[in-house]
This record gives structure tokens, sequence and C-alpha cells, in this order.
């Protein structure tokens, strides 16, 4: 799902960049071709997952991928390092008049 939004937000650059010509930044050629390489290589290694799930040479990549190619911890702290959850933020427990009046 999240590659198949890549190209949608590449369209909609290019929709809005003559409306919005200073939100327009084009990527330089060296890091667009990174991004379209690591695209491409995640969609090849996603495909083999999927397609030849009993390969040999499939197996250790499935392995990476079933954990989310371990990037939620990472993620989880820069979010956390932006957008701390504060205490008074988080769902209050519910009271003791709450409690007797749900059972």
């Amino acid at each position: 799902m999240a590659l198949a939004l890549v190209p949608l937000y590449a369209l909609l650059h290019s929709v809005l960049a003559p409306a919005l010509p200073s939100a327009y930044v084009p990527l330089t050629p060296t890091a667009g071709l990174l991004g379209a390489l690591v695209l491409a290589s995640l969609v090849l290694v996603a495909g083999a997952v999927t397609l030849f799930p009993q390969a040999a040479w499939v197996a250790r990549w499935r392995v990476h991928f079933s954990q989310g190619l371990y990037l939620a911890l990472p993620l989880q702290r820069a979010v956390d390092s932006v957008a701390p959850v504060r205490p008074w933020s988080r769902p209050a427990a519910p009271t003791s008049s709450l409690k007797g009046e749900l059972s």
C-alpha cells in the first residue's frame, strides 16, 4: 500500500507545482535515481517473498520483512522526539464510580 502512494505523491506534486511554485523543489537526479532504486529493490524483494514463499533464498528475506525491516523502534523514537506523549494527553483510567456502573 505504501509503495502505491509514491507515484500518487509524485502526481500530486506535478499537479500542484504550478499553483505553489515556492513549495515545489525538484529532487536532484542522484536523489531521484537513488529513490527509484530503493523503491524497485523493495518491490522486487516483496514480490519474491510473496510469489516464492518456499524458496530457500527467500527464507532469509521473509524473516526481515515479517519484522517490518526493524524500523518500528527507530521510527517510534523519531516520532516521540518530535511529539512526546504528555501525561495529561493519555486516556484516564475509569473512576471508581464508573466501575460500579459497568459491573
